[in-house]
């Protein structure tokens, strides 16, 4: 499974959302530090950075945005993957911690009361794909 160079999804204030690497393409199942645009140090005390157009997005947690949102309990959507389903915080929407292991290689997991849906629980970083 791969990402793509492009968006995979978009922050509740409309800011496009990236994975974690600047380098376009990458193994979802494979980390490499030598992409991370946050361990290279490339973006903002926000999270983001403006890209090659310069069209400001995000790459790790929005922290700016979320310091600011009215509803910043453990069950507010920060985001919507273009797949479809929504992005939480570092928590799972009950308010529990999310456990080392229950994500998947894409970042997300499943429970009958929520369905599906994605985190940025690991260092801050989105690991999802579309």
């Amino acid at each position: 499974m791969t990402t793509i160079d492009a968006a995979v999804g978009v922050a509740v204030n409309g800011v496009p959302i990236y994975d974690y690497s600047s380098q376009g393409e990458l193994d979802v199942n494979s980390y490499d530090e030598k992409h991370d645009t946050l361990a290279l140090g490339q973006l903002d005390i926000c999270g983001g950075h403006a890209g090659r157009g310069d069209d400001y997005h995000y790459h790790v947690s929005p922290t700016c945005m979320i310091d600011t949102m009215k509803n910043q309990t453990s069950d507010a959507i920060i985001g919507w993957a273009y797949d479809g389903y929504p992005l939480y915080g570092s928590k799972n929407p009950d308010g529990s911690a999310i456990a080392k292991g229950d994500l998947d290689v894409c970042n997300g997991q499943t429970d009958d009361t929520f369905g599906y849906r994605y985190s940025h629980q690991l260092r801050r970083r989105i690991y999802y794909s579309v």
